[in-house]
């Protein structure tokens, strides 16, 4: 498996993930908000990122990457 592949079916396999649990949460508790960790936010992980935090149920509480400026600039985005 190229290292490609196996980032973007890892990457998609933690969106469904969080998606479900974002459908859950909407049918047991509506109070709940669920907390979420970003790791590379540079080109498509900054598309995922603004996605997450436009959702009103989902808080995001750390983001990651290794490029300070980059890190800097998505943590003023969010």
């Amino acid at each position: 498996m190229k290292r490609r592949s196996f980032l973007e079916s890892s990457a998609a396999t933690g969106v469904v993930a969080a998606l479900t649990a974002i459908e859950s949460k909407k049918a047991h508790a509506a109070n709940d908000r669920i907390s979420i960790c970003m790791m590379g936010v540079r080109g498509r992980g900054s598309s995922v990122l603004s996605t997450f935090a436009s959702l009103p149920e989902v808080e995001v509480r750390y983001v990651c990457d290794l490029d300070e400026g980059v890190r800097a600039s998505r943590i003023a985005t969010v």
